[in-house]
């Protein structure tokens, strides 16, 4: 697994693993303050929206290896306890969020509003015990990440939460994160670290604490609806390791052995739809290996069984967006270019009238700088004739070119595959040294300078390596099979033969052997080198260089 302990410890600088420091997550909900209705919408609706869509990612069960859940009342009901995700989890936490709102029912009536040191601090013992006996059966190296749900105020929750802490044993707990839901003297978004409370005294603090407080708190104010937190819950899905930096973007400059390296780390912007079940309604697939296509088990007046049939692509426009106002973090997949069909189904009329339609539209997106926000809305069926079945539908944008003969269309994220992405705090501009500028400044320079990019003049390498890998394959196949087919086929020569003699020797010898021999005269003539006459043209195929005017697509900030 890849959240297992590693022996090797000391790691090549040139290896990282993945997803090898997930914390364990336990959230903590504190039915002291009361939750409203809305919250209570809000909490369990993106509980459960969070955990169907991680239970039913490939990756999901490494991202988040054990979690937990609890409600904090004047004692502490366990609702799930810590325990490792699997694909039969999601069962299990529903029924919790059942449970959870019987309990939130009862609250209302009973619990005081006020919050309590006491019951946070059992809740926070509780949960790293659970922990302890997770990790020693486990022997995992993760940490467990604290997080609170509240409707007390972030000042009260603040001090409560600091004096629980110093009084237990956080060695375990890498992180204890406060979700207060706003109220109306709050300020939505708001986000402090904290320390130590100038209101919690020195005897209040646990003495021998294994680690100090600073850094290990944060309270957050966030809107009380079910996107915003299952936003922050998303962020637990971003890869937590810091063993090993991502990426190397690398510069060509003298003075550097090996060049000027700035390290990188990479965040994830969108959730891959391969790693969800029904991925391919999320691109159009034109090769019909989409698992949305109609499957033709029908068979063909002439007994020949045709592939795989096609449905035609539905997309339904719902939204016109400035090209400029759309990011291209969110755009996804492989772009496909988009013409006035020219099938031979339809008669002149239809075809000349589509096309003029669909010079008209290009002519208007470019003009006003739009561009479309589709839904695919084809019907799905894994049988021709079979029932419907209700997918999810994909989302594409579809932007004009300066030619008005084509459209480019790309597939768009929607809300359930974005990630949240909180940008690490950066060192303001005034503060950057001017060494760094200067280094900066003289790498840009060594690099060379186009006015546009033509993929023409770059190569991936792809052919070469695909063309050596054919013949790899072919020899392993020619070495494993020589043998045995041989064998085989000299005994059906042998047996051919005495055949043939026998037949030779029985066939009467007259004029019409002669013609026998035809097939053989033409199969030579066939194989034989073709004289070309000199009327015949030399066919040849060379790539013409670009034109001038040149077609590019809007680009997005």
């Amino acid at each position: 697994m890849a959240f297992k302990e590693r022996t090797n410890t000391q790691t090549p600088d040139n290896i990282r693993y993945p997803y090898s420091r997930q914390p364990a997550h336990l959230m903590i909900l504190d039915l002291t303050s009361r939750f409203s209705k809305e919250v209570t919408e809000a909490v369990c609706d993106g509980i459960s929206n969070f955990f169907g869509l991680t239970c039913s990612m490939k990756s999901g069960l490494y991202r988040i290896p054990f979690c937990g859940l609890l409600a904090m009342t004047p004692y502490v009901e366990v609702l799930f306890s810590i325990q490792r995700l699997n694909r039969a989890s999601y069962s299990r936490i529903d029924l919790a969020l059942s449970e959870l709102r019987k309990l939130i029912s009862e609250s209302c009536a009973k619990w005081s509003v006020k919050p309590d040191v006491q019951p946070i601090e059992h809740a926070i013992r509780d949960a790293a015990t659970q922990f302890q006996k997770i990790k020693q059966v486990a022997g995992t190296l993760t940490k467990l990440e604290l997080t609170i749900v509240t409707c007390h105020s972030s000042q009260e929750i603040r001090r409560a939460a600091t004096l629980a802490l110093s009084k237990v044993n956080v060695k375990d707990i890498r992180h204890v994160n406060v979700l207060s839901f706003a109220t109306t003297l709050e300020s939505v978004g708001s986000s402090e670290t904290v320390t130590v409370d100038a209101g919690v005294s020195s005897n209040d603090l646990k003495e021998g604490c294994c680690m100090d407080l600073a850094g290990i708190l944060d309270v957050t104010v966030i809107d009380s609806n079910s996107l915003t937190f299952e936003s922050y819950m998303r962020n637990w899905l971003s890869d937590r390791g810091t063993d090993q930096e991502h990426l190397h973007l690398c510069f060509n400059m003298r003075g550097h052995e090996n060049g000027l390296i700035i390290k990188c780390d990479v965040k994830e912007r969108l959730i891959n739809p391969s790693e969800l079940p029904y991925n391919n309604n999320f691109e159009i697939v034109v090769d019909g290996s989409s698992d949305g296509w109609v499957q033709n088990s029908m068979t063909t007046k002439t007994g020949v069984k045709p592939a795989n049939a096609s449905a035609v692509t539905k997309l339904r426009v719902v939204k016109r967006v400035p090209c400029q106002n759309v990011c291209e973090s969110i755009l996804f997949g492989i772009p496909l270019l988009l013409y006035s069909s020219s099938c031979w189904r339809m008669d002149w009329d239809a075809l000349e009238s589509n096309q003029n339609r669909f010079i008209a539209l290009c002519r208007s997106l470019m003009e006003k700088s739009e561009c479309l926000i589709c839904k695919n809305t084809t019907p799905y069926c894994r049988k021709q004739g079979g029932p419907f079945v209700t997918t999810p539908h994909g989302l594409y944008v579809v932007m004009a070119s300066e030619n008005l003969g084509s459209l480019l269309i790309k597939s768009i994220a929607s809300m359930e595959l974005l990630i949240s992405s909180q940008v690490p705090l950066q060192p303001k501009w005034e503060t950057i040294s001017d060494e760094a500028v200067r280094e900066i400044d003289g790498a840009l320079q060594n690099v060379e300078t186009t006015s546009t990019f033509n993929p023409l003049s770059i190569d991936a390498g792809w052919i070469p390596v695909l063309k050596d890998n054919l013949l790899d394959l072919g020899t392993k196949r020619g070495t494993n099979s020589e043998r045995k087919p041989l064998q085989k086929a000299n005994s059906s020569n042998i047996v051919g033969s005495k055949r043939s003699a026998s037949l030779q020797n029985s066939r009467p010898n007259t004029g019409k052997a002669t013609r026998f021999a035809a097939p053989r005269q033409e199969l030579q003539q066939c194989t034989g080198p073709v004289n070309r006459t000199p009327n015949t043209p030399v066919i040849s195929l060379a790539v013409k260089p670009a034109s001038k005017k040149t077609v590019s697509f809007p680009q997005f900030h």
